[in-house]
């Protein structure tokens, strides 16, 4: 453009951008601070998943459909956060549940006059991390309303593995039913409430894997129809029975759940071949793919409905 040496704009038409500009500015300000304090007065959810692949690209395919996934997106407000849950080792579970603390304790200090309700969900270590989380609230004093737990276990001694912290005011746990036989190793976390608090503790067992309860259930299992959980995770609709691979080298290359296990555990091709068996053999259970999938649903149902009727009337909820 050619100015001919002269701005091409004189000091009245300065002016009027310059008040437009400061007229935006401050509406958007305006708006920024209704949201903030709208936000403010709305209900808090943290949610952390469970266990799954170190590849985040791979985790978000296998939890896409998760239980504490799905909370989060139906959520309804941005008062609002979600975290994967741990790889295999489990040693990032304690800096999760720190990580959920800080997110709702920052929301928390910046709520409006009218009074604000905290909900955490995690499953399997990520319900240990959100109990985690919700023992480090207690200790400032800060509430939580509702806490929703998927089969939550614990692998790290960060904290005590029974108790729900007293700040909790109802505790909804589905719990895998342990006649499943699905990870009989991994035991439970917070499976009561602490003693003298007036924690309102309900569960629930379901006939569905480990990870049904957490609404990524097995879409494989072997040959005789019962899902075995030492296969390579598929979901539902990937296919149907699938057979031990027949040679001692695919034995040991085909599952990488087992590979990453064997590597602490079983050193030397021999050693790991017979903790392969030995692993495949205890991860057998009783659970079919009909059932993983109508338990798994029951699973959703019954949380879900627990945290609709939570969130509108918490003097719904009986104290029996």
């Amino acid at each position: 453009m050619n100015w001919n040496g002269a701005f091409p704009f004189d000091s009245h038409d300065m002016s009027v951008l310059y008040t437009r500009e400061v007229a935006r500015y401050e509406e958007q300000r305006q708006r920024d601070a209704q949201a903030a304090a709208a936000n403010a007065a709305l209900d808090i959810y943290a949610g952390i998943d469970g266990t799954g692949p170190y590849s985040d690209r791979a985790y978000e395919v296998e939890f896409r459909n998760s239980f504490v996934q799905r909370l989060y997106r139906s959520w309804g407000n941005e008062a609002r956060y979600y975290r994967r849950g741990p790889s295999l080792d489990g040693v990032s579970t304690p800096a999760l549940g720190i990580g959920a603390y800080r997110s709702v304790r920052e929301r928390y200090r910046h709520k409006a006059l009218g009074p604000k309700r905290i909900f955490l969900a995690g499953y399997s270590r990520g319900g240990a991390a959100v109990v985690y989380a919700a023992s480090l609230l207690a200790l400032e004093g800060i509430p939580v309303d509702g806490l929703f737990l998927f089969d939550a276990v614990d692998r790290q001694p960060f904290n005590s593995p029974l108790f729900i912290p007293p700040n909790v005011r109802v505790c909804f746990h589905a719990r895998r039913d342990p006649k499943t036989g699905s990870r009989l190793l991994f035991g439970s976390y917070a499976t009561r409430r602490t003693p003298g608090a007036a924690t309102i503790y309900k569960q629930q067992y379901f006939f569905c894997t480990h990870g049904g309860m957490g609404g990524t259930p097995w879409g494989v299992a072997d040959p005789d129809g019962y899902i075995n959980e030492s296969n390579d995770y598929r979901p539902p609709g990937a296919g149907g029975a699938q057979r031990p691979p027949a040679s001692p080298v695919d034995r040991l290359a085909g599952d990488r759940t087992t590979r990453e296990i064997l590597k602490y555990t079983a050193p030397g091709a021999n050693g790991a071949l017979e903790a392969y068996d030995a692993y495949r053999h205890f991860s057998r259970t009783k659970v079919t793919l009909a059932q993983e999938q109508a338990e798994s649903a029951r699973v959703w149902i019954w949380m879900s409905t627990a945290l609709k009727v939570l969130r509108k009337d918490l003097a719904a909820i009986p104290v029996s």
